[in-house]
């Protein structure tokens, strides 16, 4: 008979469920502007347009692009490179990361409960949060940055376990890659060792400063590398240092209170902490007599909120800025209903190893998840008048050229980033002269005896040819 490890098939539900809530978006047209810019960069680079330590949007819009630091382009334009400039390249390559930060949670999870059947439970937590699967559609930076924050977790708690300094090499590592993908954000884990320290206090003060100072070390040390060795490096550092970092912190505004940050991740915790407490209340109720794992949600929260606080310093702030601390909330609450869980795990395990036809229904699941998220393949989430008249204005319009726009319409950086990342055309508000231009909504008086229309079937966007 056919043999299948027990607990699996909640694992292909739980992934099922996650393809239902990301299809509609994960393959359909359309996509939020940040992560649209990402994918423009991303492909620019695969074709030579810029280079890894010179990024380039367009030749008008950000050609010199230091909005942030080039790990997840470098890694994103290998993926265009390989596999060509399908808008579905920059969807496989952030669902790719999704599948290798749930895979890290479950290694996390195994190693502080020394168990696997129920791994499928933080997946469970964590795909339920609304920003996760959000992210996910729409190729944010966090979504690199997530996998090694994990992995930094990962390596500490092998660290713990065998108290190899190795470990806290890699951990490093991990925190300086993760800074080449997000910038400062990374770096919240090097406070692994004092959480750790301050919840079990297992060792010594000394023992948690020695940890600190080798993860700090050797993820400060390859920066310096690069600052000293790579001129190249060095000046795009800099430029991202001043552009991005001291803006965010002294002019730029996009909440109106700095505990914005907090409000967001109590929204987005809400799935959790509801699912948390109705288990909390039923075995109450029960009179259930089992211990809550405390130290570990303590430990794992007390991270989760070290990735959050911080950016509350600055006044730039946005939901998806903490996506990297959700699969640490997700272990935390986890933590302290799993005594409640294991046993209706097993039920549930043995339920589903009683006969074939059992085996066989989460598969049925996992297809229908996949039909359901390739019937969007070919449709439009979002933008889509914006992305069907490009489609069109683009046939027209020379790849590679510049076409002249209102001055009215260049704040509109969605759609910069469209006629970059599907004909890598640049856009122009100033007074040089170009072969084509495109008009909204009759947005400038067109001078008839330097222009004809082009006669295209578009929506609202009229694209016009000089004589």
């Amino acid at each position: 008979m056919w043999k299948l490890n027990k607990f699996v098939p909640l694992y292909i539900i739980v992934f099922s469920i996650f393809l239902i809530l990301i299809g509609k978006t994960l393959f359909s047209d359309g996509m939020f502007m940040d992560g649209l810019l990402y994918a423009s960069v991303a492909k620019n680079l695969s074709n030579g347009i810029g280079s890894f330590w010179h990024l380039h949007l367009t030749n008008t819009f950000l050609p010199q692009f230091y909005e942030h630091p080039p790990l997840a382009f470098g890694l994103q334009s290998l993926f265009f490179y390989v596999f060509g400039e399908s808008i579905y390249i920059e969807r496989i390559y952030s669902l790719l990361t999704f599948v290798i930060v749930g895979i890290l949670i479950v290694s996390i999870w195994n190693i502080i409960n020394n168990e696997k059947q129920t791994g499928w439970l933080p997946l469970l937590f964590w795909i339920t949060i609304p920003l996760v699967s959000w992210c996910c559609s729409n190729n944010m930076l966090e979504n690199t940055m997530s996998v090694f924050i994990c992995l930094s977790m990962l390596f500490y708690l092998k660290y713990i376990n065998n108290n190899k300094i190795i470990y806290l090499i890699l951990i490093g590592l991990m925190l300086f890659l993760g800074f080449l993908t997000k910038g400062f954000t990374a770096l919240f884990p090097i406070s692994l060792p004092f959480w750790y320290w301050l919840i079990n206090r297992k060792g010594t003060f000394l023992k948690m400063l020695f940890e600190l100072f080798n993860i700090t070390t050797f993820t400060v040390l390859p920066i310096a590398l690069l600052l000293i060795i790579y001129p190249s490096a060095r000046e795009f550092l800099m430029q991202y240092f001043k552009i991005q970092v001291l803006n965010s912190l002294n002019d730029v505004v996009t909440v109106e209170s700095r505990f914005f940050i907090l409000k967001k991740m109590f929204l987005e915790l809400i799935p959790i902490l509801i699912m948390s407490t109705i288990l909390i209340i039923v075995n109450w109720k029960r009179k259930n007599n089992l211990m809550l794992s405390f130290n570990n949600f303590y430990f794992f929260l007390f991270i989760g909120l070290s990735g959050v606080l911080p950016i509350m310093i600055s006044m730039k702030q946005n939901g998806f800025y903490i996506l990297t601390t959700f699969p640490f909330f997700a272990i935390a609450f986890c933590s302290l209903v799993f005594p409640f869980v294991k046993p209706v795990t097993d039920k549930i395990n043995t339920f589903f190893s009683k006969n074939i036809y059992l085996k066989i229904l989460p598969f049925i699941v996992l297809f229908a998840a996949i039909v359901y998220a390739f019937s969007y393949k070919g449709s439009i989430s979002r933008d889509e008048i914006k992305i069907n008249d490009a489609y069109k204005i683009l046939k027209i319009v020379p790849k590679g050229s510049s076409v002249s726009i209102c001055k009215s319409m260049w704040n509109d950086w969605g759609l910069h980033g469209y006629y970059c990342r599907f004909g890598n055309v640049s856009l122009d508000a100033s007074n040089s002269p170009h072969q084509f231009k495109i008009i909204l909504n009759n947005c400038e008086a067109i001078d008839n005896n330097q222009f004809i229309i082009v006669p295209i079937n578009t929506k609202r966007y009229k694209l016009y040819k000089r004589k």
